[in-house]
């Protein structure tokens, strides 16, 4: 009863900025603020409880939030439409996750968007969330999660005075469509996502699971910089993996299909860089996974992962026309006498010969290992290439960026 008491003057306070000017009048809020009509809001919003988002969008009319910064113990920004879906940009917030103080709770997720027509996040910087943008159960005109930068996301469980406890509740992503149909495709790119080997927690970086794109339009993933995904609660069997196709089809659900990643960059991690697990008319190119498997002090990563892998892991029959073609670098794991070895490419036998399957045309070369020894040079390497990459296409990431 506390916070809904709470809440209602935020909720009438919205409407009020909606109408007079929601730019200037939002600043003022401090606490959680509940948006029911459109305009553009800019301000300053945190939570304390963990089941009160810091920002609520529950309407169809456009909204903008700009210009921000967002904290919270549970999820930041929640967003669902009313009848429609909800029309929603969210561009140039800081959103920092806050330790949930209650034990086994886990951190909540910067965008959360339920029901909704179009959904741009652009320009934002994320830290410490569990989940950074988890759409899911829409089929929208339009789907941009672009030029984001994602620091130290976080799935371990709080011990409830600040600290982590080891287990994990669920997995956590940067970015999660989850049961998502976009007909007119979708576009995630020129996103950076840096981990802390030993100091963070994640999963996938992109996972995208029972989602969809079309023949003609994809979900198009794109020139994304992907470090350091890993759990230290997980260390001897990590799965994550830096792209991934995924989703069982039990019980009805869709398989992932018509996905184009490419030109995406996948570096310093023991997770695989880009893995096709499920799905059809899957496409992956030009990727460049380079991991040379020990820290900075030269200490081997708990390993098990190749670079890329094709595996129908759920068993399901919608699983044809997948391809891994043209990828660059290199995987470096432990060898059984403990020196360098590459761990590149493995499609899984019973699925090599299915329609459509192929892992070829990869050009490997493995620059993490030179002469038999481990290279830490080459990842250095990639960072410069991506810096460059991005300078030469104009294009910045974070919040605070010229755009």
């Amino acid at each position: 009863m506390k916070t809904t008491r709470a809440a209602l003057p935020l909720a009438s306070f919205a409407l009020f900025a909606a109408i007079f000017g929601a730019s200037c009048a939002a600043q003022t809020a401090s606490g959680p603020i509940e948006i029911t009509h459109g305009g553009t809001y800019s301000g300053h919003w945190t939570s304390n409880d963990p089941k009160v988002p810091a920002v609520a969008v529950r309407t169809d009319e456009p909204v903008v939030l700009r210009d921000s910064t967002v904290s919270g113990r549970g999820n930041l920004i929640y967003i669902t439409g009313v009848k429609s879906g909800a029309n929603v940009t969210v561009e140039n917030v800081t959103g920092t996750a806050l330790d949930p103080g209650v034990a086994g709770a886990s951190r909540g997720t910067f965008v959360l968007a339920a029901d909704f027509n179009a959904l741009t996040v652009t320009h934002c910087t994320i830290t410490g969330t569990m989940f950074g943008i988890k759409a899911t159960a829409a089929n929208p005109k339009v789907l941009r999660i672009t030029n984001n930068l994602g620091r130290n996301l976080e799935d371990r469980a709080s011990d409830g005075h600040g600290g982590l406890q080891p287990k994990r509740p669920g997995l956590g992503h940067f970015v999660i469509l989850a049961g998502l149909t976009a007909t007119n495709g979708a576009e995630i790119a020129w996103n950076k996502v840096v981990q802390t080997i030993g100091g963070s927690s994640t999963e996938d970086v992109i996972n995208l699971y029972n989602s969809q794109g079309s023949a003609s339009h994809p979900l198009w993933v794109h020139d994304n910089y992907m470090e350091g995904e890993s759990s230290p609660s997980n260390a001897l069997n990590y799965t994550g993996t830096g792209i991934i196709t995924d989703g069982a089809t039990a019980n009805g659900k869709q398989p992932t299909a018509y996905v184009l990643f490419e030109n995406n960059q996948v570096v310093a991690t023991p997770g695989t860089g880009v893995a096709i697990a499920a799905g059809h008319d899957i496409q992956g190119r030009n990727n460049r996974v380079v991991s040379c498997g020990v820290t900075s002090s030269g200490v081997w990563y708990a390993f098990g992962r190749p670079a890329i892998y094709i595996w129908n892991y759920y068993g399901g029959s919608s699983f044809y026309n997948n391809s891994i073609t043209t990828t660059a670098g290199g995987m470096v794991g432990p060898s059984a006498t403990g020196t360098g070895k590459a761990y590149d490419v493995w499609v899984n036998p019973n699925d090599a010969n299915d329609p459509g399957i192929s892992a070829s045309n990869n050009n490997f070369t493995d620059p993490c290992l030179v002469n038999g020894k481990v290279n830490l040079h080459a990842e250095d390497e990639e960072r410069a290439r991506w810096k460059a990459k991005l300078e030469k296409a104009r294009e910045t990431v974070g919040a605070g960026q010229a755009r």
